[in-house]
């Protein structure tokens, strides 16, 4: 991949490295590679995640202040950054180097970080990795040998951020289904849950862990993953499966509601005060597979709003949202699915900007 080898060679250099990644899943186990990378080259590091609920989506200046204590130093942004325009420049003003790993859909615009990597930036030969596969190649590049670890990490990844399963993404599942299970924490789940094909266990822990809770900044997946003891990992386990079966209540009754007012518009726009900003994907995703319609929802948030967005297969989200880019305070993501924040104020120009565009 494009500025992948020089990436890794700044990497080796460096001497005050900051991870700052997504906080579901593929954001997860990326950071989660190059943490135990660094680690086994001898370098520290520091994680950070996003938190939609506290600071919204990304690398926006609410998430680089909270990181300035560790200024000046390399700020490495992965499953985020390509649309935080704002962010990387903030950061960069605040003395940090900022490397962007992602994987989403670029803008015509490209923020001005040190270094850049992104499949769909780029002339990359495959460019449907989930997040994960970007780190995992680099991780190859700093370390010159594979783990199963880090295969399987991107195996879940894969599933969990529905990338298409062929090219690269086939032969990492393929590698993870003959190392199975590679790491104590997917052993145990694959216990607690009673189930033993690899794809199947990769696949619920996907629905049970892709939307954790963050507690001290930090997503539970994260902590679990990072478990070595068995019966810690078994209690976290259980609670986390506790956890999952809450919110599924909780996105079945917000999803009814939705349903009540969808009436008979082209597009799905509705928005509440009082809807946690985590469940609105996984929300939306219902709204969709019930309606197939373009699915707009937003958390109220007063001056600002919040939105995630899921639109039927053959529809492009971030190229229908581009249209209303001069009142929007970012938006992106990839074609089925992506978010924006905007002022509160430009909430009906967007929704009208919307349904003229998939008239």
């Amino acid at each position: 991949m494009r500025n992948l080898p020089e990436v890794a060679d700044k990497i080796r250099s460096a001497e005050n490295i900051i991870l700052y990644s997504d906080s579901d899943l593929d954001g997860v186990t990326s950071a989660l590679i190059l943490k135990k990378t660094l680690a086994e080259i001898g370098k520290s590091s520091t994680c950070f995640f996003t938190d939609r609920e506290r600071r919204g989506y990304g690398l926006n200046r609410e998430s680089v202040d909270m990181i300035l204590h560790k200024a000046p130093g390399l700020l490495i942004a992965m499953d985020c950054g390509i649309s935080n325009f704002e962010g990387v420049e903030y950061a960069k003003d605040k003395g940090f180097d900022v490397f962007i790993l992602d994987h989403h859909k670029p803008h015509e615009k490209i923020p001005k970080a040190d270094l850049i990597v992104c499949p769909k930036l780029f002339d990359d030969d495959f460019k449907e990795r989930p997040n994960a596969g970007i780190i995992m190649e680099l991780s190859e590049l700093i370390l010159k040998k594979k783990r199963a670890d880090f295969i399987e990490y991107t195996a879940i990844a894969i599933i969990a951020d529905m990338m298409i399963q062929e090219n690269v993404n086939a032969e990492i599942l393929f590698e993870a289904r003959q190392n199975f299970p590679a790491t104590e924490a997917v052993k145990v789940f694959s216990g607690l849950i009673g189930e033993s094909d690899p794809l199947e266990v990769y696949r619920r822990i996907s629905s049970i862990m892709n939307v954790t809770e963050i507690i001290s900044g930090t997503p539970e997946s994260f902590h679990f993953f990072l478990i070595e003891e068995k019966d810690h990992l078994k209690t976290m386990g259980k609670k986390l499966i506790s956890d999952y079966e809450e919110r599924k209540k909780q996105v079945e009754k917000i999803k009814k509601e939705i349903m009540q007012e969808a009436g008979g518009s082209s597009i799905i726009f509705i928005g509440s005060n009082e809807w946690p900003s985590h469940l609105l994907g996984k929300i939306a995703s219902k709204v969709l597979n019930d309606l197939d319609k373009p699915v707009f929802l937003y958390k109220d948030k007063g001056e600002v709003c919040q939105g995630t967005v899921r639109v039927p297969k053959g529809v492009d989200a971030v190229e229908a949202m581009k249209v209303s880019e001069n009142i929007l305070e970012n938006y992106g993501g990839h074609p089925p699915a992506a978010g924006f924040t905007l002022k509160k104020e430009n909430l009906d120009e967007f929704k009208n900007n919307l349904i003229e565009y998939f008239k």
